[in-house]
């Protein structure tokens, strides 16, 4: 599982490699962080960080990613040292930028903080409250799962659930595992006396 520096990087790249109206700060990448992460626990059935996030005033924030970049508009150099993605958690966090990358941070700041995920961890804090309380990815999954998929990541998900069939048809068709040879094969073979282990 990747970390979430890895995901900050390719959504970085992302928001340079086109007309980018509303540059790519830390306050939107949070955003971005926290709709990739229940989208992959709904659409890829596991998470696509480890990290986790909180509840924070404006919206949740993964500390991990927060704390390691500024303010202002992230640029590529900031994250030069951090691995790639792998290409299918790459083309998974495409298709998340596709659906979110019209909203402003501002936009989706106000999305996140009406969403039951939030609303739970934030509790009966006031709006300008201090908290740092987990969201789950209990709660994430559950809401998001009852959610309207945007179109992005709706087609993404059809196209995983076809490549995921045609693995399990693959593997269907291959022959089954003849126990009773592999068993003999095993009692019959012995290690080789002449084998040294160790520098002596």
């Amino acid at each position: 599982m990747p970390r979430v520096l890895s995901v900050a990087k390719e959504f970085v790249k992302l928001s340079l490699s086109g007309d980018e109206p509303d540059p790519l700060t830390n306050l939107r990448l949070q955003k971005l962080l926290y709709y990739a992460q229940a989208w992959s626990l709904v659409i890829r059935e596991s998470e696509l960080f480890s990290d986790e996030l909180e509840a924070r005033p404006h919206g949740p924030v993964v500390p991990a990613a927060y704390h390691a970049l500024s303010d202002g508009p992230i640029r590529a150099e900031a994250l030069a040292g951090v691995p790639d993605l792998r290409h299918e958690e790459a083309e998974f966090v495409r298709r998340l930028w596709e659906a979110y990358s019209p909203y402003s941070a501002l936009h989706l700041s106000k999305m996140v903080r009406e969403e039951a995920p939030w609303l739970k961890a934030w509790g009966n804090q006031p709006r300008d409250g201090g908290g740092n309380n987990a969201i789950s990815v209990i709660d994430l999954e559950d809401y998001f799962g009852g959610q309207t998929m945007p179109a992005p990541l709706a087609a993404y998900g059809h196209e995983l659930r076809k490549r995921r069939g045609e693995a399990e048809r693959r593997l269907a068709e291959l022959a089954p595992l003849d126990i009773v040879r592999l068993t003999a094969a095993a009692k019959s073979f012995t290690p080789s006396t002449n084998v040294r282990i160790g520098g002596g």
